[in-house]
């Protein structure tokens, strides 16, 4: 097993030569604040949509109707009020669901819940719902997330997008390093770029989200965020 200061060496090179960023947070599950005295549901399955295609939705609904215990994490999904309004039709309870918005990449997707799902939650067995183009990666992220935990990942692909062929394996060699990182070594490195980029819409995204929802269960805040 490697140890610290291999992991972090590997990384910083592979990730100097791709000329990323070399940005790195310390604990970022554990580290992400929340909003006091919320109470979040609790169950042994979890259903973890990752955001970016908000038709992924048909296979989160259905999963959720099959098992009507679990708990679905939406984890940074854009259009909020398609998405809330999607599974309020459905007959998803808001006590069922949760608008996670700690997340802005594959990597955080899991990284970000993993002691949240685990801990708070207390989930056994976690649904990964995404695209078949992103299953692969996202299963590689998700297996090494939850290697040794007794937690079990299951694939649930989404298939209507129309993209199959999968995606370049360099990206699952980087995430996976970033995934073994987290893991290992309780630290995420991350392009501070796509960060940057990303966080506006994500703090719009959850204002609207809360707007409908209030704070309460149904809603996780983005990090540095306490409500």
């Amino acid at each position: 097993m490697l140890n610290y200061n291999q992991v972090f060496a590997l990384l910083s090179v592979l990730l100097t030569y791709l000329n990323l960023p070399i940005i790195y947070d310390n604990n970022p599950s554990e580290n992400h604040l929340t909003q006091s005295a919320v109470f979040y549901p609790t169950s042994e399955r979890v259903i973890l949509h990752l955001g970016g295609n908000i038709d992924r939705l048909e296979v989160s609904i259905a999963l959720a109707l099959e098992f009507p215990d679990a708990v679905v994490v939406i984890s940074t999904e854009g259009s909020q009020a398609t998405v809330i309004n999607r599974l309020d039709n459905a007959g998803i309870s808001r006590s069922r669901y949760i608008m996670d918005f700690s997340a802005w990449d594959t990597v955080t997707n899991l990284a970000t819940t993993y002691e949240f799902i685990k801990q708070e939650i207390g989930a056994k067995t976690v649904h990964i719902v995404t695209d078949t183009y992103f299953m692969r990666r996202s299963m590689l992220i998700a297996r090494i997330t939850y290697f040794l935990t007794g937690v079990k990942v299951i694939e649930n692909e989404y298939t209507g997008s129309g993209l199959t062929t999968g995606e370049s394996i360099w990206e699952s060699v980087i995430d996976g390093m970033r995934a073994l990182a987290f893991r290992s070594l309780k630290i995420i490195f991350y392009n501070s770029a796509t960060f940057d980029a990303k966080r506006p819409a994500i703090l719009a995204s959850y204002q609207i989200a809360k707007n409908i929802l209030g704070i309460g269960p149904s809603l996780r805040p983005p990090r540095g965020i306490s409500e």
